[in-house]
């Protein structure tokens, strides 16, 4: 009877693990870093949707806090932390889906703080981390969440450090990785999608969470990398069958495909993504053409590079931190109707000369034009809500006009611009910092004619002269034009078809911003033109907008 027994549980045993392991295997696996260097919790916060809850994850591991405490010039006090990641917490909880939090790791003081000023710190670095790190371990227990204990893991451990004494080494994300793991083991926390959240020290381990949880999962296909011709790519979904550009060797102009097949599968992949740093300080490439499909343009993605143009797809939603900073040979682009979110400092030290935001845009990070001392021209979304700290630092826009929809001027919007005419558009007077208040003086602000003494009465506006917009000989309140160009391509003529053409001015430029071509005309002859991409800017009445096209 003993023996019955014995083998009776025995065989439910191994049923049962055939079971846990069948469903384990069942799972899939996704792993996608959201980390963006810099970030504190609040700027994590800001982009919270876009980051976590756009992407539908089934797990998020929040690891935020360093800059917080470490980041001159960003230091945030423990309370204001703890308001930050208490936020972000509730948020995702409210969403659904697992939650990790990870503690802050420690720096290694002596040499985070060899080329700093320690009299920054009212108290050192580790010991604010150290407060910070209790706070998450408070809403840990409040909220029973996983919490995993990064600070322990590093400390007087100096070989897990890179030689910043801020961010970890391969063994480092290793050791995190494995320290996931056996969350996820313990809890069975859903594999499908993890979103790793957080700022540059999120950037370093997602790749190796990837390859350590992979035998939980089994065989599948999303993860896998592969490369045809000069590009690398990484498959990121498979229903439908979907790519991110992760690398390439492509030199000169070209175009990139829209779409791949992996050799080894037999499938082909969308490209919807250009990933993170793919023609980083590239200074082998022109002009380059990205395909129909790709939604987001990545972190970094031409940073620094020699790229002369860049034609931008009606799909493209999203780009990213620093895209095209330090592009120098960037004068001109041409931003789709379809774009809602800029990132931070996306064009900041590159070689624009002007700018059309479209009505669709709804979010704009900070610096995003910083020292680019080219840029004349500036046209500002009518979905714009804010003039973002340091948009046009350092530029050469004199005239600006500010949408109704601007509510906020944050801090050094326009310092050290040439600005001195705001053409305003709201009837009530935007929020401005008031780091503004000696900057004001310089500036005449023509704004509604109901609205004249409401602008007089307000902070900051007040210092400005304030004048009726009717006074203008010609309000330049620029809108999104509706245009099509056709023949495109062509060989000889171009014809403008709109619903508004009024006072028409068209203007033909290079990819260097050079103007080859002016006219009233809505059908005129560019034979003459050598083959390659051209930009035209149309305006009409009080509309204007600005589309490539191409001369065979």
């Amino acid at each position: 009877m003993n023996e019955f027994k014995t083998t009776f549980l025995t065989s439910l045993f191994f049923i049962a693990f055939l079971f846990i392991g069948f469903e384990a295997k069942s799972q899939t696996l996704q792993v996608l870093e959201e980390g963006t260097a810099g970030n504190t919790t609040g700027q994590m916060l800001s982009r919270i949707n876009s980051s976590v809850f756009a992407n539908n994850p089934t797990t998020t591991i929040v690891l935020g806090g360093t800059n917080d405490f470490t980041n001159i010039g960003k230091l945030n006090s423990v309370n204001v932390f703890e308001t930050n990641i208490r936020s972000i917490v509730d948020q995702i909880i409210a969403d659904g889906g697992n939650l990790i939090l990870m503690t802050i790791p420690p720096v290694i003081e002596s040499v985070f703080l060899s080329d700093k000023d320690e009299s920054l710190w009212t108290d050192g670095p580790n010991n604010l981390i150290i407060q910070g790190n209790e706070v998450l371990k408070k809403i840990a227990v409040e909220k029973n969440i996983v919490l995993v204990d990064l600070y322990t893991l590093f400390n007087n451990k100096p070989s897990l450090f890179s030689s910043d004494g801020v961010h970890q080494t391969e063994a480092g994300s290793q050791q995190i990785a494995n320290l996931l793991y056996d969350v996820f083991v313990d809890k069975g926390f859903s594999t499908t999608k993890i979103i790793c959240f957080g700022d540059s020290i999120t950037n370093r381990y997602p790749s190796f969470l990837y390859n350590t949880l992979l035998p939980l999962v089994g065989p599948q296909t999303v993860g896998n990398t592969f490369t045809v011709g000069d590009f690398s790519y990484i498959v990121t979904g498979t229903s439908p069958n979907e790519i991110k550009l992760t690398s390439s060797t492509a030199s000169g102009s070209f175009s990139i495909p829209a779409s791949a097949t992996d050799s080894a599968t037999s499938t082909t992949y969308n490209l919807t993504e250009i990933g993170k740093n793919v023609f980083l300080s590239n200074k082998s490439i022109g002009a380059v053409v990205v395909p129909d499909g790709v939604i987001t343009l990545g972190e970094n993605a031409f940073n620094s590079s020699s790229v002369t143009s860049v034609m931008l797809p009606n799909s493209l939603k999203t780009i990213v931190f620093r895209a095209f900073r330090g592009a120098s040979n960037l004068t001109s682009l041409t931003l789709p109707n379809s774009i809602k979110t800029v990132g931070d400092q996306v064009w900041h030290s590159s070689g624009l000369t002007d700018i059309v935001f479209p009505s669709s845009v709804t979010s704009v990070g900070t610096h995003t034009f910083y020292s680019s001392n080219n840029l004349i021209s500036a046209t500002l979304g009518s979905s714009m809500p804010a003039i973002t700290n340091r948009m046009f630092y350092q530029t050469q826009v004199k005239e600006l006009t500010v949408p109704a929809s601007i509510t906020t001027f944050d801090e050094g919007s326009w310092t050290g611009s040439g600005i001195t005419k705001l053409i305003v558009e709201g009837t009530t007077p935007a929020i401005i910092n008031s780091a503004w208040a000696g900057t004001a003086a310089n500036i005449t602000a023509y704004v509604p004619s109901a609205s004249l003494a409401i602008y007089k009465a307000a902070p900051i506006w007040g210092n400005m002269t304030i004048l009726d917009a009717t006074t203008l000989s010609t309000i330049s309140l620029k809108k999104d034009l509706d245009f099509s160009i056709y023949p495109n391509p062509s060989n000889e003529a171009i014809s403008i078809k709109s619903k508004d053409l009024t006072n028409l001015d068209v203007t033909v430029l290079d990819v260097n911003g050079r103007v080859l071509l002016k006219t009233t005309k809505n059908q005129f002859n560019i034979s003459k033109l050598t083959s390659g991409v051209y930009f035209i800017r149309v305006k009409s009445g009080n509309s204007e907008s600005v589309k490539r096209f191409v001369k065979r």
